[in-house]
């Protein structure tokens, strides 16, 4: 297969208001890289890359483009939240990373990219990127079929925050605080579903399909 290799990219909010549900965080990333370890066992013909990006009123990127099988898990003491919300930042950064570092198989095409942002609350930090900046970017790439932006609220409605970024509202969806355990099952299902669909042929246009909104 052609586009054999996938990034999949976490953006995740490390602002202060996150602090309550900070071992709930680290659990939810260290459950996809088990599940994109999953995959990568299941569909040895394709390969899977992982990356963290997080952020409060700076960007720190965490784990940069290793391989799903040899990615260390996150730990609670790396992950402390505190500061405000650089959201639009850490998209524009992560995105020009991926761009950078894969550039020759984004060229030919050899490679799909899943970005998966999670925050809960609105951007009030940022000063690289502006919301119009994002809405181009994300329209621009997603029109190549070979980028998907996801957005997840924890205890905050992303649909217009979605909306103003040029996200469709089908790949932004809330949820509770209290429910993560839904969130983690639902990116879990999401992820072995785009590996299937791409051994079939295919690069899913949007990662969360087949979960309800």
């Amino acid at each position: 297969m052609k586009n054999s290799k996938t990034v999949y990219h976490f953006v995740l909010d490390q602002s202060g208001s996150m602090s309550d549900v900070r071992v709930q965080t680290v659990d939810l990333f260290n459950a996809q890289l088990k599940a994109l370890r999953e995959v990568q066992e299941a569909h040895p013909e394709q390969h899977f890359y992982a990356a963290l990006t997080v952020f409060n009123s700076e960007v720190y990127h965490n784990f940069g483009f290793s391989p799903a099988s040899s990615m260390p898990e996150l730990r609670t003491a790396d992950y402390n939240p505190n500061g405000g919300t650089a959201l639009n930042d850490a998209i524009g950064d992560s995105v020009a990373r991926i761009q950078t570092f894969f550039a020759p198989e984004l060229r030919a095409k050899e490679v799909s990219v899943v970005v998966v942002i999670l925050t809960d609350g609105m951007e009030n930090a940022s000063r690289r990127f502006s919301p119009q900046a994002i809405s181009s970017m994300v329209k621009e790439l997603e029109e190549t079929g070979d980028w998907s932006f996801t957005i997840l609220g924890a205890d905050f409605d992303v649909h217009q925050m979605a909306n103003q970024l040029s996200m469709k509202d089908s790949s932004a969806k809330h949820y509770s605080k209290q429910d993560f355990f839904s969130m983690q099952k639902d990116l879990t299902h999401s992820i072995h579903y785009y590996a299937e669909q791409k051994s079939s042929g295919s690069v899913p246009s949007e990662f969360l399909k087949g979960t309800k909104k």
